[in-house]
């Protein structure tokens, strides 16, 4: 009897522990790795910070490792669409003079959008998905 109250504790505990392990935020960073390495930290920004439509933004995103700047990326894109839109757009960004990954985008109309970076560097993908509110 009391190894069978054990096994049902250990599995009890084991269910809670899965449980806690999988709950989180849907749009933190999610990095996948080849198993080398430490992880890309992505950090992402536009500009300028409350973009209208039909006017020019900057998406810009910033790539380390261990504190450095990662030049030599493999590529960076930006997946963006509307709120209640089926279809995305990707675009790809460029690589610019101080490091950053960045591409110019005019958003048709005021609204709520998202935009999730893609970015492959040195054996890692990081996506994070971003709102942005577009104003009239």
């Amino acid at each position: 009897m009391v190894k069978k109250s054990s096994i049902i504790i250990s599995i009890y505990a084991l269910l809670m522990m899965t449980t806690i392990a999988c709950t989180g935020k849907g749009n933190t960073s999610k990095t996948v790795s080849n198993g080398e390495d430490t992880p890309i930290e992505v950090s992402f920004h536009y500009s300028p910070k409350e973009p209208k439509a039909m006017e020019k933004v900057e998406l810009t995103v910033f790539i380390t490792q261990e504190n450095d700047l990662v030049q030599d990326a493999d590529g960076v894109k930006y997946e963006l669409w509307g709120e209640g839109q089926e279809q995305h757009e990707l675009i790809t960004a460029s690589k610019t003079k101080d490091g950053s990954y960045s591409s110019p985008y005019s958003f048709a109309k005021p609204g709520k959008y998202y935009v999730i970076f893609h970015v492959d560097a040195r054996g890692f993908h990081n996506m994070k998905k971003n709102e942005l509110i577009i104003l009239p």
